[in-house]
C-alpha cells in the first residue's frame, strides 16, 4: 500500500480592521459612530495627506524614495494620475488651495505647486517649518502642522508662504502635541494624532479640543499608524494609515 500525503496550504491574507469607532464628548454634543463601507487601499503607501474633491480622491504618500501622489475617481478609486517626487524629498500633507494643489514636504523645505489635473509640478517655493499636516477653509486659510502642540495659519502671496498665525491646541488643562494629518470641517479641525488610534476634533475659533474619535483597530501586519481623513460629507469621513490595505467610511450620527 502506498502511503498518500496531502499538504494543506493555508494562505492568510494580513489585513487591518476596524473593529468599531466611538466618540467622546469634550460639550454637550452626543454622537455615535458608525462603520458604512469599507475600500480597498494601496499597501504601499505610507499616507501623508488625503482628501476628496469634485469626485476625485488625492492621497500623498511619503517615505524617501517611495514619495508619490495620486489621484484617484471616487468612489470607484480608478487610478487617474501619480507623480512621483525626487528621492530626496520625503513627501506629506496635501490640500488644494484657490484651484492648485500644495503639497508639503517632511525636512527639505519646500512646498510644490502641482496641476490638480494632471499632478504636474508647476513650482516649488520655500516652506519656513517641517512639512506634516496640511489643509484650508473655505476662506482659502491655510492650517498646518509640524508634529508639535502648534497649529500654524499660513498664506501664499506673490510665491512667498507667510505665517500668520500660531496656536496651540488645547485639551482641558494641557496642549496636545505630534498633530499631524488634518480635514477642515464646518469651522473644526479633524486631526490624526501621531502615534494614537483617535482623532481628535479642535473648534478653530476656541482652539480647544471638543470631541475625539476612539477607534479600536486590528493591525496583523506591518500596518502603521492611524493617518488620513477625507471628508465625503459634512458627516461622513474616509479615514486610512500608513501601509493600510483598507480605508473605512466613518458616519457620525
Amino acid at each position: 500500500m502506498k502511503s498518500i500525503v496531502i499538504g494543506i496550504i493555508v494562505i492568510c491574507i494580513r489585513a487591518v480592521e476596524i473593529n468599531k469607532c466611538m466618540y467622546v464628548s469634550y460639550n454637550d454634543e452626543q454622537h455615535s459612530i458608525s462603520i458604512n463601507k469599507i475600500y480597498p487601499h494601496s499597501k504601499e503607501c505610507y499616507t501623508q495627506g488625503l482628501f476628496i474633491e469634485n469626485d476625485n480622491l488625492y492621497e500623498s504618500c511619503g517615505m524617501y524614495g517611495q514619495s508619490s501622489i495620486n489621484k484617484y475617481s471616487f468612489p470607484s478609486l480608478q487610478l487617474l494620475h501619480t507623480t512621483q517626487l525626487n528621492s530626496s524629498e520625503f513627501g506629506e500633507g496635501i490640500a488644494m488651495v484657490n484651484n492648485t494643489l500644495i503639497m508639503l514636504t517632511w525636512k527639505e523645505h519646500k512646498c510644490h505647486l502641482i496641476d490638480p489635473s494632471t499632478l504636474e509640478i508647476k513650482s516649488t517655493l520655500s516652506y519656513p517649518l517641517h512639512g506634516w499636516g496640511v489643509t484650508n477653509d473655505l476662506n482659502q486659510t491655510i492650517y498646518v502642522s509640524d508634529g508639535s502642540n502648534k497649529i500654524r495659519e499660513i498664506t501664499i502671496k506673490n510665491n512667498e508662504i507667510q505665517i500668520e498665525k500660531e496656536w496651540r491646541v488645547q485639551r482641558g488643562n494641557g496642549f496636545v502635541k505630534e498633530l499631524n494629518e488634518m480635514e477642515y470641517i464646518d469651522n473644526k479641525l479633524y486631526i490624526n494624532v501621531y502615534w494614537e488610534d483617535k482623532i481628535i476634533i479642535v473648534d478653530v475659533k476656541t482652539k480647544y479640543v471638543i470631541g475625539e474619535i476612539w477607534c479600536n483597530i486590528k493591525r496583523s501586519g506591518n500596518e502603521e499608524v492611524f493617518n488620513g481623513i477625507a471628508q465625503i460629507d459634512s458627516h461622513t469621513l474616509l479615514v486610512t494609515g500608513k501601509y493600510w490595505n483598507k480605508m473605512f467610511e466613518l458616519k457620525i450620527n
